[in-house]
């Protein structure tokens, strides 16, 4: 008897065991809790930034900002992971009345819906040799977008 108990138990813990655990498709998945240690994915060149107003905005969890060789380089993070997102950079050509003058950029970002919660990281970088005021050689570009809690000044040399 105890033995017919035993093969019982075993066979039970055998078929258990065995269980596909292959999830099943879901055209749909749910957004995800994740959070990912991935490096940054990083555009290699320099894009232009666009002139005029800047469309609605998707917030952004942090932006680090600096200039290297004409090109102002973000290190962004946002939450998604189910679509790309969309960024550019926004200048409205108008200067500040001081020395050195000052000037107004908006960085975009489109989610494109995306509701995913993983914590996603770019670099981006923008050519910024149009955003020059003409008989200085300094300006400083101050960076906002949707999210920050207070913008970041630069100061670009050219």
């Amino acid at each position: 008897m105890k033995s017919t108990l035993l093969l019982l138990m075993l066979a039970a813990m055998l078929v258990t065991a065995c269980k596909n655990t292959t999830p099943p498709s879901n055209p749909d998945p749910e957004p995800t809790a994740n959070t990912t240690d991935t490096p940054p994915r990083t555009k290699s060149e320099c894009q232009a930034p666009k002139v005029g107003e800047m469309p609605e905005s998707s917030p952004l969890m942090s932006v680090e900002a600096e200039i290297k060789n004409g090109c102002l380089v973000l290190n962004v993070s946002y939450s998604g992971g189910c679509q790309d997102h969309q960024f550019g950079l926004y200048w409205g050509e108008m200067w500040a009345e001081s020395m050195p003058p000052q000037t107004q950029l908006y960085l975009y970002h489109n989610n494109r819906g995306d509701n995913c919660r993983a914590i996603k990281y770019e670099q981006l970088k923008f050519d910024l040799a149009t955003i020059q005021y003409p008989g200085v050689k300094e300006a400083v570009l101050r960076l906002n977008w949707e999210g920050a809690e207070e913008q970041i000044a630069l100061t670009y040399t050219y």
